[in-house]
């Protein structure tokens, strides 16, 4: 089990740095204004330590940094403005689960729409995948073994979610890392959560569960699964 527990800690640090990468700005991210009220909003939507269980932890997240790896996929986003953006904390349990999130709020809800529009397709998927399989090293191998939609709550004017799957193997063991994306837009914000499950994914009742926290910070009135 010592063992077990070990290879899963160096998956998750090279799953963990490839979520970060996926998610980091680029060219092509929108102008940022940021705004008093644009901030507030973002920091609003985003989780708390108090939406996890009590066995769960919350540490501060490391900045994102950039990668070339998604450059064909990633949308063109440099015609809008972005007026507020916040980062949660990286809420893990134990080494086995994980959740990070990050909300950017849109100048107007049109801008948000047109966000949506174009970030929101199977490249995201893709993009995730590309980083993933790119986290492979010397003493762990990660080979993607699907890719597909994930239905989530219907929440917020939009929302979407895609799983990467992925199996992780070193020279002792192997095992199933799941990578979800959870979009949902409400307004002028955008959410985008990550949450990783390593050997099991999440339940799907908890992911449902943040979903609907996340549309409710987000001002919005959910609607059933």
């Amino acid at each position: 089990m010592r063992v077990r527990g070990l290879l899963v800690a160096v998956a998750a640090g090279l799953v963990a740095a490839a979520l970060v990468s996926a998610a980091s700005a680029a060219t092509g991210d929108p102008r940022e204004r940021h705004t008093p009220l644009g901030m507030v909003a973002a920091s609003n939507g985003l989780l708390k330590r108090s939406d996890f269980g009590k066995d769960w932890k919350a540490k501060t997240a490391k900045p994102a940094g950039s990668s070339s790896l998604c450059r064909d996929t990633r949308p063109n986003l440099s015609d809008l403005v972005e007026s507020g953006f916040a980062q949660s904390q990286d809420f893990n349990l134990g080494q086995l689960q994980s959740v990070s999130q990050w909300v950017r709020v849109f100048a107007s809800p049109g801008q948000a729409d047109k966000a949506w529009s174009r970030t929101v397709t199977i490249g995201l998927v893709s993009c995730l995948a590309k980083q993933l399989q790119a986290a492979s090293n010397a003493k762990s191998k990660i080979t993607i073994v699907g890719q597909y939609r994930l239905p989530v709550p219907k929440a917020g004017k939009n929302s979407a979610g895609f799983r990467v799957v992925s199996h992780a193997k070193t020279p002792d063991d192997s095992f199933n890392v799941y990578a979800d994306i959870v979009v949902v837009q409400q307004g002028r914000a955008i959410s985008v959560a990550t949450m990783t499950g390593f050997i099991e994914p999440l339940a799907t009742a908890s992911e449902a569960r943040l979903v609907r926290t996340i549309a409710s910070r987000l001002g919005a009135r959910v609607g059933a699964a």
